[in-house]
């Protein structure tokens, strides 16, 4: 055996062997790392610095070793790193912080995260860092953060764009519908599909005599409001193909039963994307009316031109064949023949009426007039048309009520009481009864004449009193086109009611 002193030597050289075997290997093991690896005193001195941290600044070990390591971090990150540090004096004595670096490659981000080495008391003698480089990842995160604010600008000023579009869209929509129920003519807006109102103006209110309510949630054709059903299907199927309607004249109902004479307007409009159409309506009865006063009135001229020329001619002959058949009838002796020249005479009769009425017709001047009752014009009247229902079989009433006086032509208004009652006997099969009325009402005195037929058809009333227009079989359409002559002459109108129990004509003449 050897002496003791000689086995001391070799088991400390063993050990210090495997002390520089471990050193060695660790030594090979940080110079093999991709981390930034240092040490540092207190102050900031570099004591030991790895490979990879030589190649990043590119400087050797002797140019680091002893530096300070806060002249190498970018000035405004210098702040924020000795803020960080002071972690490393306070358990747990570690510190993690981001910050740029002069390189041989320009300014780097590195992540450092840092350890206080302690002394047995627990006392800090030093600092050993590890750092990655993470610029790629910060550039990353820059452009992110920059297409996060791109996408953020995008959004605000498309959020802002549909707020101004929303905004605009609403003061649209308040325009319309300001412009919708203020306007005057009657408007309405239904659902395309199945034709469902869902808003209407005033105007239109005003003009149907509907409540809203009872408008709403309700079709057209469901409130019969529609005359004409074909009608209505051939405008849908032109706002379906066309897209719109452009003064269509109709005839709509009110909910009092009355038919109007319309001009319809309608277009089709997206809400929402569901289709509604947008209609107006402009009422002409009035209009049409007026037409027809003056249609008849220009026929009435016509007429009157015509008699005035050529009644004179007629009647002298006439007048002189009336009176020879006279004659000849009285030297007759077989009753046969008599009854030949009877007919003859009524014919001429006849045909002298007519030239009568023409002439009626014709009357374009101011007629004497007196202030007089019409009840007492009607009293002197009933034995006549008393005995004219009795040849009919029929009866004439009277209800007569308490009016004022008015001024007017006494015999025209005969003529013109005549030529209603014997229209309403001929309108009636037997039995039947006209009723004659008067009243007040509106400061004016109304005539009204009563039958019990079978009515006129509505699509008619607007061509009564148009001369040669009739609905008699052998009637020559003048009678009651002399009653409108002789109203519009004592400034008066002619209102016509008629149904299936009967017609009536209203007269209305002013105080």
């Amino acid at each position: 055996m050897g002496s003791p002193g000689r086995y001391r030597i070799k088991c400390r050289q063993k050990r210090v062997s495997q002390r520089l075997k471990y050193k060695e290997n660790y030594q090979l093991i940080i110079e093999n790392q991709n981390e930034l690896i240092v040490k540092a005193d207190l102050e900031g001195r570099l004591l030991f610095v790895s490979q990879t941290y030589c190649d990043t600044f590119q400087k050797t070990r002797e140019e680091l070793i002893g530096q300070k390591y806060m002249p190498l971090v970018h000035p405004d990150d210098r702040e924020i790193t000795a803020k960080a540090m002071e972690a490393l004096f306070h358990p747990p004595y570690t510190c993690y912080v981001e910050q740029r670096a002069l390189t041989k490659n320009g300014w780097r981000w590195f992540a450092w995260s840092d350890k206080a080495v302690l002394d047995k008391d627990n006392n800090v003698v030093a600092i050993i860092g590890v750092g990655r480089d993470i610029t790629n990842r910060k550039i990353a995160e820059e452009r992110l953060r920059q297409y996060q604010d791109c996408l953020e600008d995008l959004v605000r000023e498309r959020t802002k764009r549909l707020e101004e579009e929303i905004n605009e869209r609403k003061k649209a929509e308040e325009r319309f519908a300001k412009a919708f129920h203020a306007n005057p003519n009657p408007m309405g807006i239904c659902r395309f599909s199945d034709g469902i109102m869902v808003d209407v103006n005033e105007a239109f209110l005003k003009h149907s005599g509907y409540e809203k309510s009872e408008l709403l949630q309700k079709s057209a054709l469901a409130l019969n409001i529609w005359v004409d059903r074909h009608q209505f299907a051939r405008i849908l199927q032109t706002l379906k193909t066309k897209g719109r309607v452009e003064n269509e004249e109709v005839l709509l109902r009110n909910k009092a039963g009355e038919i109007r004479t319309i001009i319809y307007s309608a277009e089709r409009i997206s809400i929402s994307g569901e289709n509604f159409v947008l209609f107006s309506v402009t009422d002409i009865t009035e209009r049409k009316q007026k037409e027809l006063v003056m249609r008849r009135l220009e026929r009435l001229s016509l007429i009157g031109s015509m008699a005035a020329g050529i009644a004179h001619e007629i009647r002298n002959p006439m007048t002189t064949v009336r009176g020879f058949l006279q004659l000849n009838m009285s030297k007759l002796a077989s009753e046969r023949d008599k009854e030949i020249f009877r007919l003859m005479i009524a014919e001429l009769d006849r045909a002298n009426e007519i030239i009568t009425n023409f002439l009626a017709l014709g009357k374009d001047c101011s007629l004497p007039k007196q202030t007089k009752n019409l009840n007492q014009v009607i009293m002197e009247l009933y034995p006549l048309i008393q005995a004219d229902a009795l040849n009919s079989h029929m009866n004439i009433s009277l209800d007569l009520g308490d009016i004022a006086e008015i001024n007017i032509n006494e015999n025209e208004i005969k003529q013109l009481i005549l030529n209603l009652v014997r229209n309403g006997l001929e309108a009636m099969d037997q039995p039947g009864e006209v009723k004659i009325i008067t009243y007040m009402k509106n400061n004016q005195v109304i005539l009204a004449v009563r039958d019990q037929g079978k009515g006129i058809k509505k699509e008619m009333l607007y061509m009564l009193g148009t001369p040669f227009f009739t609905t008699k079989a052998e009637g020559t359409g003048l009678g009651l086109a002399t009653c409108y002559s002789i109203a519009d002459r004592h400034n008066a109108t002619i209102e016509v009611t008629s149904d299936e129990q009967g017609t009536t004509f209203y007269v209305l003449f002013p105080l």
